[in-house]
């Protein structure tokens, strides 16, 4: 049987041993609801804003790296110094994040990252890394990629026409590959204008992996089969009331801390999923997390066929995710675990992340316990929920 602990382990992209803790904390261990809720709210080693600028600007010294910060953005924006240091110091001491995706794009700029750093920045700080399908960002990822510095950036952007028709629809062409494999063949500007021109039909802001992956999970539920063997139409409001609701209250609803508002942040709601079905907005990360417990998975064959593709093992069947077919419950975990993160990463996302709050309850979901062998992964998951929400 192919190895999915090493390969899970392979997508932690370098990070420190602290992340692998807080997998074997899951991996080894039968933890109740209340367990879990004590762990978030004492030990968990959660990974902060502060945490990613230190790893991704490979800068150790803090006060360096503020004052890097804040001279950039005064640069850059020709605000007030001050207020840029209040926002800055605020961003390093965990009182706030940045909320506008420009700003963390500006952050790759100002702290000199290379492209590798900077997508995988953007993945771990937002809704995704570098789209190559909206030409705004596949112009300043090209100029990350060539060292340009913010002003040069600015100034190459204002002279390429990089409009395009934005009333898009669902296409089943992988057009995010198509304009991937053209944007890497790139070396230089005119190469670039050229890329723009030819892809000029391809573009588009919003993510149509992420949207496949979307619409395998929710269709499934969409139509489920009742006790007859018939199917049956579920509106989108039923369906976020009696599968993704899980004891999370509504967006008017009072939180009382931080892991509160964060695991709220995001949760699908009926409007959201519905502008989602009409193409209006992009597919968040959390929506895809939600429906791949929901569903157990039950979406994932065609993703399954693009890891597996090249394997001598032959692909199994949804069948085999009984846990009696694997020799622990670790290799159990550890194969959702792997299909979640190639779903995530192909939709533009970062991997699973053990020490993401919410990523981290994702897992322990997956896992199965001495109590409850065949767990349901989204009982376990509401269960939790139920009892954070009780909290006052």
């Amino acid at each position: 049987m192919k190895n999915n602990n090493e390969n899970y382990d392979n997508q932690f992209n370098g990070y420190s041993d602290i992340a692998k803790t807080g997998w074997n904390k899951l991996a080894f261990n039968n933890l109740t609801p209340e367990e879990v809720i004590n762990y978030f709210y004492s030990d968990f080693p959660v990974r902060n804003f502060k945490d990613l600028l230190m790893k991704f600007s490979q800068n150790n010294n803090m006060e360096s790296l503020k004052t890097q910060l804040i001279d950039r953005f005064v640069e850059y924006k020709g605000l007030d110094r001050d207020n840029i240091r209040r926002t800055i110091s605020g961003w390093l001491s965990g009182e706030h994040e940045p909320k506008n995706r420009d700003d963390l794009i500006m952050i790759c700029f100002a702290l000199d990252m290379k492209e590798n750093n900077a997508d995988l920045f953007l993945r771990h700080t937002s809704d995704g890394g570098f789209h190559l399908r909206n030409p705004q960002e596949a112009a300043l990822f090209y100029c990350i990629k060539k060292e340009k510095n913010y002003f040069e950036t600015q100034e190459f952007i204002s002279k390429v026409d990089l409009t395009y028709d934005e009333d898009e629809a669902y296409s089943e062409e992988k057009l995010t590959k198509i304009v991937s494999n053209a944007f890497m063949n790139i070396s230089n500007d005119n190469e670039f204008l050229i890329f723009i021109d030819e892809n000029r039909s391809n573009f588009g802001k919003l993510h149509n992996t992420a949207y496949k992956n979307f619409r395998n999970y929710y269709d499934v539920l969409a139509k489920p089969d009742d006790f007859a063997g018939e199917s049956r139409n579920m509106s989108v409001k039923d369906i976020v009331e009696i599968y993704l609701r899980m004891g999370v209250p509504g967006p008017s609803a009072k939180y009382h801390d931080a892991l509160q508002k964060m695991v709220r942040l995001n949760w699908a709601e009926e409007t959201t999923i519905k502008r989602i079905i009409e193409r209006k907005i992009d597919v968040p990360r959390k929506l895809l997390l939600l429906l791949y417990i929901v569903t157990e998975g039950i979406g994932v064959d065609s993703i399954r066929q693009q890891v597996y593709k090249n394997e001598a093992e032959p692909l199994k069947e949804k069948k085999d995710y009984d846990f009696l077919e694997y020799a622990s419950a670790e290799e159990f975990m550890s194969e959702h675990a792997t299909n979640i993160s190639v779903m995530l990463k192909e939709s533009g996302f970062s991997v699973l992340d053990p020490r993401n709050p919410f990523d981290w309850l994702i897992l322990y979901c997956l896992k199965p316990d001495d109590n409850n062998p065949d767990p349901i992964m989204s009982e376990k998951l509401q269960d939790v929920l139920e009892r954070l929400f009780a909290k006052e």
